[in-house]
């Protein structure tokens, strides 16, 4: 890794150089095994000419694999580069009913290539969710309500056409743009209630009885898709030929049922598998011809070939339970020598096919063995077209750009790749070596005589050598022999699930050595490929190199008249010439030398005459007395003393509950007992008695399975033993609000009884609740003089990403000014979730109690009317050797949103430049944050 230094700016404001826009098509096909194409497997049943002579103008990846063995899962890793159990789908696949996997404030490929002027299509499968509401009434009931933009349009693609989900999932129906349509000829589809039911039929026309649209056929459906994606390239070239377009096309085959569109009569199920395989291939030929004709006129004067970027690949291995080859003569080979199938954590689950082809970029016929993983997919067409994105985007995502334009790289070119099976089993792979979590193949072909069926956990069960063992032998597992391989790999696969990201940002990277990041070299149109540009006093002429400026915080392309460290376009935020509010004058460096503007210094309220008058933060923000992140297993009696035990709550309505911990997650059930059955834990000890300032609950939700009782999720704490509804509780409420009249919302409750509904401290407010099961973070403080909550990642009722937050004294609030002095020493930490008609679910990824300790001090932002950004420079007094943390907030009580962590300490002072898009620039913005530094525990 390069040397990253304390400038984490402009991540996806850098200014782009000029790059390449080729046409992409992403072919995307649908349980294809490593084995059936003849290019990579000589010996297939199949015949597939046409992809044959895609690999031979273009390059094959032999170490191909998907982020996941089964559908969903891989294709939200394919459009956003994150690895899919960082969502709530830790396993399994969604169907036709379910709401969506892609958050609508995720960066995505269709997404970043609109921001380089593409036109962006989804032509096939989705299989991501439909709208933000589960089940099949409510997502197709109205067919034609043009508002409900059914899929994946906020997801980045202008224009949409396909279906739900896998073709042996119902409902049976194709969607035109947000809308329910006739297959056939793409009239409005009838209401829902009106759709006859599809009789189940067995494989290998696998389908399942539900509702079917009129005008579905299932056999026509591959020649319909080619259609219109054809259809889209004719228009494209006579309407848009002066944009670039990117075509999603993710095909429904060869997946069950095997439906090619011939007559299979007398044809064994080997024999329609081939059948469907083959039209595939027949199907991509068409596609590649339509691109040299894109009129079919037979004139390939109007071809776009040469500007097209096709990728050909599988979303999981073949799924082979369904054959019988000994008694049908073929000896299929779906998935070669890699054993297993689709589902299981085994290469042939994952190991996929590859293809990519570019004319005069990519080299013919040419073949990579580089580990690549499908994430990759997204910072490498990012990569190609030369488009930024925010730190928060392409998690997992490391461009391969130059394997496939044969370019020198040193390899490996990515960090290691994260498997995930069927049933949540996790793998990582480095090199040579495989390690897996789990017992059994974690999918469909069960425990292959190792011990026992499957089992996910976090303790490694086997270490392959690939290159020694590629079928993944179980005689030859190395686990207990090769055991600091096996404790590196387990080291690793625990910082990637523990960490936001696996991959490094481009902007934070360091391409030419030079000691400045992409990022700082691309927005001030520095060369990030040349490194004696470091070397070189920028345009501003100060006297400073572009290193010094880089290593300073500064705009190298702004002069500093009064040399305090701020070129003069951050001071004069809306270059005016005068001193406006919250901004500081570039004409007065300051008074005492101390690098702070007189006016700011005395914003702080420190004495601008005297050099060490600095706010010095040696405060920390919040000392840690017990977290618990569910890593040990460690389920326990909540006795006094037990930092980070949980222990299920004993009482008479939490009967049916049951504790989980494993994979780093809490799953708190309220089992499926009576109604108001109860899953709740507790957590010792908070002693508020030793806690001078207050103290902050936390919880890290990662999902909520379904909706509880009203009023039936609680986070708060008990100073008894019990739990939500008895006496002495305090805590956040959600789900029901009954006591306010509201259904949806969360509100701030006492129980100082044996009562549902308690006393209501805040009112809170109303949210959407489809947000809410997807997870959230919740903090409460309680201190002497009253309470403050920030409730992030959750939606209002419109759908908006919305922090809510609150603060109140306890007078204020209906309790006694003195309430803090009645908590005690050993009192609770405390979650329940309350059953609605069926049992719930309530998953943790963390909880947390922290004493709060005086806060370091808070600045006032300075703003640039720069376009489209704004800046503002921190300096503080700093140790040598500390780390600091840099936090913003709106209201001064929420300070969740931090803006860089590991800050190292610069001497005496550190300056710290911070650009991000979320500011207001301009002097007449009406919104400021508050920052403050935090010296971070060492």
């Amino acid at each position: 890794m390069k040397r990253l230094l304390p400038w984490i700016a402009c991540l996806g404001l850098t200014a782009a150089a000029q790059a390449e826009t080729p046409n992409i098509i992403v072919i995307l096909v649908d349980d294809l095994g490593y084995g059936d194409i003849q290019s990579y497997n000589p010996n297939a049943q199949t015949s597939t000419p046409h992809l044959d002579a895609l690999a031979g103008a273009g390059m094959s990846l032999t170490d191909f694999h998907t982020n996941s063995a089964v559908c969903t899962p891989t294709r939200y890793g394919l459009l956003t580069g994150r690895y899919a159990w960082r969502t709530r789908l830790k396993s399994g696949v969604l169907n036709g009913s379910s709401r969506r996997l892609i958050a609508a404030d995720r960066d995505t490929i269709p997404k970043l290539l609109k921001r380089k002027n593409y036109r962006t299509a989804n032509i096939g499968k989705w299989h991501l969710g439909m709208t933000e509401n589960d089940g099949l009434t409510s997502i197709y009931q109205t067919s034609t309500d043009a508002q409900r933009q059914l899929g994946t349009n906020d997801v980045g693609f202008d224009y949409w056409y396909g279906l739900p989900a896998s073709l042996d999932h119902i409902p049976y129906c194709i969607v035109d743009d947000g809308n329910l349509v006739n297959m056939a000829d793409d009239t409005d589809s009838p209401d829902y209630s009106t759709w006859p039911t599809q009789p189940a039929s067995p494989s290998p026309r696998f389908i399942r009885s539900g509702k079917i649209a009129p005008g579905f056929d299932f056999e026509k459906l591959m020649g319909r898709l080619e259609v219109k994606l054809s259809d889209y390239i004719t228009d494209h070239v006579a309407n848009h030929s002066s944009q670039p377009f990117f075509i999603y096309h993710p095909l429904p085959a060869p997946h069950a049922p095997w439906v090619p569109d011939i007559d299979t009569t007398g044809m064994t199920p080997e024999e329609i598998y081939i059948a469907y395989v083959n039209q595939i291939d027949t199907h991509v030929g068409n596609i590649i011809a339509h691109l040299e004709d894109p009129n079919g006129d037979g004139n390939t004067a109007d071809s776009i070939s040469d500007n097209s970027l096709i990728i050909f690949t599988s979303d999981n291995g073949a799924d082979s339970k369904h054959f019988d080859e000994a008694s049908s003569g073929h000896d299929m080979n779906l998935n070669l020598k890699w054993r297993g199938q689709k589902g299981d954590i085994h290469e042939a689950g994952h190991r996929v096919p590859f293809i990519a082809k570019w004319p005069g970029h990519i080299t013919a016929a040419s073949v990579s063995d580089e580990s690549v993983c499908m994430t990759d997919l997204f910072a490498t067409i990012a990569d190609i077209v030369d488009e930024g994105y925010t730190l928060d985007a392409g998690a997992d995502s490391y461009s391969v750009k130059k394997v496939l334009l044969g370019e020198a790289f040193t390899s490996p070119i990515r960090g290691p790749i994260v498997h995930h099976s069927l049933d949540g089993v996790f793998a990582i792979r480095e090199g040579k070596w495989k390690l897996i979590f789990g017992t059994g193949s974690g999918g469909f072909s069960g425990a292959a005589g190792e011990g026992s069926d499957t089992r996910t956990d976090d303790t490694p069960q086997r270490l392959y050598d690939l290159y020694a063992n590629p079928g993944e032998v179980f005689a030859q597992d190395q686990l207990s022999t090769e055991t600091a391989i096996v404790t590196d790999l387990h080291a690793k696969l625990d910082a990637i699930r523990d960490n936001d990201r696996s991959a490094p940002h481009p902007d934070l990277e360091d391409d030419d050595n030079d000691g400045m990041n992409n990022g700082f070299e691309n927005l001030y149109g520095l060369d990030k490929d040349d490194p004696n540009d470091a070397n070189i006093d920028g345009p501003d002429g100060d006297g400073l190199t572009n290193l010094q400026e880089f290593n300073l915080g500064t705009d190298p392309t702004k002069a500093d008249s009064d040399g305090d460290l701020r070129p003069d376009g951050l001071e004069d935020a809306n270059q005016n010439g005068l001193v406006d509010a919250g901004e500081s004058d570039p004409a007065k460096s300051d008074t005492d030398g101390d690098g702070m503007d007189d006016l700011v210094e005395s914003a702080f309220g420190t004495d601008f005459n005297d050099e060490q008058s600095l706010p010095d933060p040696a405060g920390r923000l919040a000392q840690s007395l017990i977290v618990d992140a569910f890593e040990n297993g460690n389920v326990a009696t909540a006795d006094e003393g037990d930092h980070g035990g949980v222990q299920l709550v004993s009482n008479t309505v939490a009967s049916g509950g049951t504790l989980l911990e494993a994979n780093n997650q809490l799953k708190i059930n309220t089992g499926s007992g009576g109604s108001g059955n109860v899953g709740a834990a507790s957590l010792t000890a908070i002693d508020f008695a030793g806690a001078d300032n207050g103290v902050r609950l936390s919880w890290e939700v990662a999902a909520v399975s379904d909706k509880p009782e009203a009023n039936g999720l609680f986070l708060g704490f008990s100073t008894g033993t019990g739990f939500y509804r008895s006496a002495n509780n305090l805590g956040l409420v959600f789900f029901g609000k009954s006591q306010t009249g509201s259904v949806n919302g969360f509100s701030l409750v006492r129980n100082d009884g044996d009562s549902p509904a308690g006393t209501i401290l805040d009112l809170g407010a109303d949210l959407q609740q489809s947000s809410l099961l997807d997870g959230f973070v919740a903090t409460l403080d309680i201190t002497p003089s009253g309470y403050a909550y920030s409730l992030t990642g959750l939606n209002d009722t419109a759908g908006t990403p919305t922090t809510f937050t609150n603060a109140n004294t306890w007078l204020a609030s209906g309790l006694p000014a003195n309430f803090y002095d009645t908590l005690g020493t050993n009192d609770r930490h405390l979650s329940s979730v309350q059953m609605g008609t069926t049992a719930v679910e309530l998953t943790l990824n963390q909880i947390k109690v922290e004493k709060i300790q005086p806060s370091a001090f808070r600045v006032l932002a300075a703003l640039t009317s720069e376009p489209g950004t704004s800046s503002l420079v921190l300096v503080w007094n700093s140790e040598v050797g500390a780390s600091y943390r840099v936090e913003r907030s709106m209201d001064l009580v929420d300070w969740s949103d931090v803006v860089a962590t590991g800050v190292p300490g610069a001497a005496a002072r550190t300056a710290f430049l911070h650009q991000d898009s979320d500011l207001p620039p301009g002097a007449s913005a009406q919104r400021r944050w508050f920052y403050r530094i935090v010296l971070e525990e060492s």
